[in-house]
């Protein structure tokens, strides 16, 4: 049995936005997590040089799982709002989506155990 890693990252997209908005939401998320993390933040983030079959570089690339999950707009609001109550623990970014308390994708970064409390109330996403 293979140990888990001790941090993990997990992406959460409103279910019903448009896959388009959805695509780009998830580029946004991620290149605000990585931008506000600390340098002690992006080494636990494990990241690699990853390079495909014709040799080309997709650095930065996490080592790390990624849970990608779906819910409501108003639970992605409060596992937002958790994070911003753990103290640190838990980095999260998030892209706003229509209306003053909607959310199209948040994406979360932290010890293993905490991301897990905030986000099981979600389901996986499935196509």
């Amino acid at each position: 049995m293979t140990d888990k890693p001790a941090f993990k990252f997990a992406l959460v997209l409103e279910k019903r936005g448009a896959p388009a908005t959805l695509l780009a939401a998830v580029w946004q998320t991620a290149h605000r997590l990585v931008t506000d993390a600390s340098a002690e933040q992006r080494q636990r983030m494990h990241f690699l040089d990853y390079r495909d079959g014709d040799g080309e570089s997709h650095a930065p690339v996490s080592a790390l799982p990624l849970a990608i999950l779906r819910g409501k707009s108003g639970d992605i609001r409060k596992a937002l709002a958790a994070a911003a109550g753990s103290g640190g623990a838990i980095l999260s970014t998030a892209v706003p989506g229509d209306g003053p308390d909607g959310w199209t994708a948040a994406l979360f970064f932290g010890p293993r155990d905490a991301v897990d409390a905030i986000t099981r109330r979600f389901s996986l996403w499935t196509t």
